[in-house]
């Protein structure tokens, strides 16, 4: 920093004429002549001295490193060579007056500059110095310091400003990265993870970090100046006391102990510190740095460990396992008390032999064996022993583990050996049973499940095959690979089971279908109860599943018996009243006449023979066909009527039928039309068709109007030759239409002109049509007609090879 007042005073008393600044052109001076950078002083002409004051005062401004420049009433009238080179400006018309040097401040620093300059100049302040940012010419910027002397005049204003101008840019970055590192110190002692604290040579604590009073509970202004005995219990140590002698005797200069330390409520913990000296600038130790860490938890682990080696010494030494440890030739290292029980030796008489020492040769082979794999494989390994103890054999389970060093080199191997000889045994009485019980749930079809109600988790026990015909690792676990097998419309019903079971807590209860991988469906019935923690909330459902299929097959054929029995009792009542009713009529009819005709033969032996002769003739012959339908009936329903299928022409069955019935047709004037051609062909039993369709014309004419017509007419679909025989009659309620086939139906209606039936020929047609392989039905509208349909085979099969 240039700032000599010497120099100052001798610039400004003596008589130094100073032209104003000019350029150098203005002066008859060639730019970058040496004489050029001469400050611009005229000499005191009266001087009589070698070396005058000017001369000499201008020697020291060619000279000086620090710039000099004089400003009178704001405009430059001097300038030295530094001052050029310094702003790196040759022509300083560029800094003729004060505000253009001000231009060229940093702009972050002009506003600080003007409003100290303004200062000084209320103030009338004459010597100020101004630390700012210049701009050089070539666009890059120093730091400059100005000293600055100012002169006023009578009137109290500036008159005349003499600067000295360094740079101090070097001054400045030192500045700035001591700062850094003074911050990063601060921050480093500061925000350490580690406490640390400073004590000078009296034991005095100076300074202390946040993690110091995080851990001795202490502010920085309650501990700060005060000893570091408060720290310290006087029952413990003396450790800081020890410390605090030795420091004023400047014995001490490192030391690393672990101590325990009192906090600000009292409370010791354990802390390791380390102390290290610090000396000032003669080397000289003036003060102490102490670091402290928490390593409470340390000792808390030591503690631990120590009391975890002696639990694992008790169990070591008390547990009924052999424990153990061998080197890798084989001798023993260790041997619990186990050990010592189990083969009547001492640790004593083991430690140091070989197994081959203490037991039979052939086991001690098999145990060296499974040592050595231990040791190839670098990894525990388990194995099932045998051993003889007293004369009987043992089983054991032996985990043995590879010991390692340091450098992971293993040392040696650790067995812990179980004896399992009574396991062994329950194990297999266990499995005895479980084969036992295995083998009664499948031979009586049945399963043990448990169904967990949080996870929806179904554990089974049981074979899987008898129940849903998968493999046991084909059971996923879960509910829904239950409700995968299940039939879709049993599902929800199990669902809702097991929830009323949940909520209400009643038994579970619920039969089921499940579909086999064949297709195949399988009757099965589930009962559980609910099982509940000991909170009292519901834990699950343990339960017992059934195959009731063959129960189902044997309840539905149950039924299908009943139902065959009451359709044959049903049958039975029909035939009774068709015995009773139906045929009771024309036999009363034929009786009648018959006793007319005897009445009439002695009284007149001619008079109305003929007609009463007549009508017995016809009710023989209704009686006759009556007889002949219940006997076909009959026999079809007890499977007596063998079956001949061969080719037939429907189209000639037709005609015979409707030759048989034209009498019926031409009373009621019922035209009779077949569109059948006779080149279509049909396979079945020739007899039972022809019967067949006698029923369906004969039933067409009985229900038709006067006048109308029957039609029998064909179709052909999947190789069948479907008969139509349609009427233009009376029709069937759609309430009859289903009951047309079943004995439920089969009651004899009039027909249009009083006719009577026996109710049985539709029936019969059934019958008939289903033997040969049909189908019968029929398409109805009141008061509009009936189509009745027969299907049969229109080819006969092929022939098997």
């Amino acid at each position: 920093m240039f700032y000599n007042n010497d120099l100052l005073g001798l610039f400004m008393k003596n008589e130094i004429n100073i032209t104003k600044y000019s350029s150098p052109a203005q002066n008859n001076m060639n730019p970058g002549d040496p004489e050029s950078e001469k400050p611009f002083i005229q000499q005191n002409q009266d001087s009589n001295s070698s070396i005058s004051d000017n001369e000499l005062f201008g020697l020291v401004l060619n000279n000086l490193c620090d710039g000099v420049a004089l400003y009178e009433k704001g405009n430059l009238i001097f300038a030295s060579p530094a001052y050029k080179k310094l702003l790196g400006f040759e022509d300083l018309s560029e800094f003729s007056t004060i505000e253009k040097f001000i231009a060229r401040i940093h702009p972050d620093d002009i506003a600080e500059v003007r409003d100290k300059i303004e200062k000084a100049n209320q103030q009338k302040v004459k010597y100020h110095k101004l630390q700012f940012r210049f701009i050089k010419k070539d666009g890059s910027w120093c730091w400059i310091e100005n000293s600055t002397k100012r002169e006023y005049n009578t009137a109290g204003e500036n008159h005349r400003i003499f600067i000295t101008s360094r740079e101090i840019t070097d001054m400045k970055k030192s500045e700035a990265l001591l700062s850094k590192s003074e911050a990063r110190f601060r921050a480093l002692f500061s925000h350490n993870a580690i406490g640390i604290f400073t004590i000078d040579l009296n034991g005095n604590i100076l300074e202390v970090n946040e993690m110091f009073c995080e851990i001795s509970g202490y502010r920085p202004e309650e501990i700060v100046l005060k000893s570091a005995k408060l720290l310290a219990d006087p029952n413990d140590d003396p450790f800081f006391e020890d410390i605090t002698k030795n420091l004023k005797n400047c014995q001490l200069k490192i030391m690393a102990a672990e101590h325990r330390l009192k906090k600000k409520n009292g409370m010791k913990i354990w802390v390791e510190m380390h102390c290290s000296a610090i000396k000032d600038a003669a080397d000289v130790i003036d003060s102490w740095i102490v670091s402290l860490q928490d390593v409470s938890w340390r000792k808390e682990a030591e503690r631990a460990l120590d009391e975890n080696r002696q639990t694992l010494e008790a169990i070591v030494n008390n547990t009924t396992a052999i424990i153990y440890t061998k080197a890798l030739d084989g001798r023993l290292t260790f041997a619990n008390k186990a050990y010592e029980k189990t083969f009547n030796l001492t640790s004593r008489e083991v430690i140091g032999k070989k197994e081959t020492d203490i037991t039979d040769k052939n086991e001690a082979e098999v145990f060296r064996a499974n040592d050595l794999a231990v040791i190839k494989n670098r990894k525990p390994m388990i194995f099932e022993e045998h051993m003889y103890l007293n004369g009987e054999l043992h089983t054991a389970v032996s985990v043995k583990v590879p010991i390692f060093d340091n450098d992971h080199e293993i040392t040696g191997i650790c067995g812990i050996t179980t004896d399992i000889t009574e396991r062994k045994k329950a194990e297999l009485q266990l499995l005895d049973l479980k084969e036992k019980l295995e083998m009664a749930l499948s031979g009586g079809k049945m399963g043990i499940w448990e169904w967990f109600v949080e996870s929806n988790q179904v554990n089974w026990y049981g074979s899987h095959a008898t129940l849903f015909g998968i493999d046991d690792q084909e059971f996923g676990g879960t509910i829904d690979d239950v409700q995968n097998i299940v039939h879709p419309d049993d599902r929800n019903r199990g669902i809702e089971t097991f929830n009323k079971t949940i909520t209400l807590g009643i038994d579970f209860k619920n039969t089921y279908r499940v579909i086999w991988p064949d297709k195949s469906l399988h009757w099965l019935f589930s009962y559980g109860n609910l099982v509940r923690d000991k909170d009292g909330k519901p834990w699950k459902i343990v339960g017992i599943t059934r195959d009731i299929t063959s129960d189902k097959m044997m309840q539905d054929k149950m039924l299908n018996q009943n139902r065959e029995l009451s359709e044959l009792n049903s049958t039975k009542d029909k035939l009774f009243t068709i015995i009773s009713h139906d045929l009771a009529n024309p036999l009363n009819s034929l009786l009648g006449f018959a006793q007319l005709l005897d009445m009439s033969h002695r009284q007149n032996p001619a008079e109305d023979m003929g007609r009463y002769i007549g009508m017995i003739l016809k009710s023989a012959r209704a009686m006759a066909d009556m007889l002949k339908t219940l006997g076909q009936w009959s026999r079809s329903q007890r499977g007596k009527i063998r079956i001949t299928p061969k080719e037939i022409v429907p189209s000639v069955l037709v005609d015979t039928a409707y030759n048989l019935a034209y009498a019926s047709a031409q009373a009621k004037q019922i035209t009779l039309i077949n569109n059948i051609p006779v080149e279509m062909f049909a396979f079945a039993d020739e007899e039972m068709i022809n019967t067949i369709i006698r029923n369906l014309i004969g039933n067409a004419i009985k229900f038709s109007f006067e006048g109308g017509e029957v039609i029998a007419d064909y179709s052909i679909k999947d190789s069948n030759f479907i008969l139509k025989i349609q009427d233009h009659g009376i029709g069937i309620e759609p309430d009859l239409l289903g009951k047309l086939f079943s004995i439920s139906g089969s009651e004899s209606l009039p027909g249009t002109a009083g006719e009577k039936g026996t109710g049985l020929g539709l029936l019969i047609c059934k019958e008939f049509t289903e033997q040969n392989h049909g189908k019968i039905w029929a398409e109805s509208s009141a008061d509009k007609g009936t189509v009745f349909y027969l299907q049969i085979p229109g080819k006969p099969p092929p022939k098997k090879i």
